[in-house]
């Protein structure tokens, strides 16, 4: 019997700790003017602010003057994320959910929207306009993070670096050379280049070939030489070329030879070279034998040397 009682007694003894605990969990804290549970965001004693729902300390979001705030036992939090609703959200340095398709935190750019629903849909990506000095304010994003290297876009490939696109320059990657117009544009097919000729290929791979191909079929290497046709005005579009430069000076092609300046064939004319003179015809060519040149005659020899002898008046 003194057992049982024991036992009563430790019972009551608990169950009064736990209703006394309960009571401290639950006290309300209320207004020392109307003595009312105090609600909303509170001035208090402490000299600090906090949010009270119902005389509690309040954990959780609130709109309050056009904004969210998230709160933690009161506490408005800053410059930290928060999940609610099954979404993402930040707040920033005073505490507001950020919101735009342009937050950089930490370096890392986010998407947060512009609807005022403040959650994060995730990492940027793309070119996007950002307002940034070049390139009318565009620059490319990557996961997030303003991109260095090469990207497709609009049919073709642009360099970039930190974001902006770069514009003439010779480019590497993989391993390969490219180079971009003043566009900003990977280049293909037989390019001039600061007065050299180089070969990029036809098939959309862009990068300079290393090995000289058939100039015939338009194509070359980065140190071309011969007649090779580059699309230019003149001669329908062939010019000389020698070691990847326009070539000025005789040059000896298809059995004969022709006068080239700065690439391009001459036609009718007088020439000078190795201390000798020459006269090339309308098609481009050295003379030889007799010559009537402006009423004159002229006697270019008969051996395949072409440098003028003598003239009769």
């Amino acid at each position: 019997m003194k057992l049982k009682f024991s036992v009563l007694g430790l019972v009551v003894v608990v169950m009064s700790l736990l209703v006394a605990g309960q009571a401290k969990a639950d006290t309300v804290t209320t207004d020392a003017t109307t003595n009312q549970p105090l609600s909303g965001y509170v001035f208090t004693a402490n000299r600090d602010w906090r949010w009270y729902e119902n005389g509690q300390l309040y954990t959780g979001f609130r709109n309050y003057f056009g904004a969210n705030y998230y709160f933690i036992k009161g506490v408005r939090q800053t410059n930290t994320w928060a999940t609610e609703w099954g979404k993402t959200y930040y707040l920033g340095a005073d505490g507001r959910s950020v919101e735009g398709h342009l937050v950089t935190i930490n370096g890392i750019t986010y998407d947060f929207g512009n609807d005022q629903t403040f959650y994060l849909r995730g990492k940027v990506s793309g070119y996007l306009k950002d307002g940034s000095a070049a390139n009318g304010g565009y620059r490319w994003y990557d996961n997030g993070q303003l991109y260095t290297g090469f990207k497709f876009y609009m049919g073709t490939y642009y360099w970039f670096v930190d974001g902006v696109r770069q514009n003439a320059g010779w480019r590497s990657a993989w391993g390969m050379t490219y180079y971009t117009d003043a566009n900003g544009r990977a280049v293909q097919g037989m390019q001039t280049i600061a007065g050299k000729q180089y070969y990029f290929g036809d098939n959309n791979t862009y990068y300079l070939r290393d090995n000289p191909v058939n100039t015939r079929q338009n194509k070359t290497k980065a140190t071309a030489n011969g007649y090779i046709y580059d699309g230019s005005a003149l001669n329908g579009g062939y010019r000389w070329y020698e070691n990847g430069q326009l070539y000025t000076g005789f040059k000896h092609y298809m059995g004969t030879y022709y006068w080239f300046v700065d690439g391009v064939r001459q036609n009718a004319g007088w020439r000078h070279a190795w201390g000798y003179t020459y006269y090339t015809d309308n098609q481009g060519r050295a003379v030889q034998g007799w010559q009537t040149i402006n009423g004159i005659r002229y006697y270019f020899g008969d051996n395949g040397t072409f440098f003028m002898r003598y003239y009769l008046k």
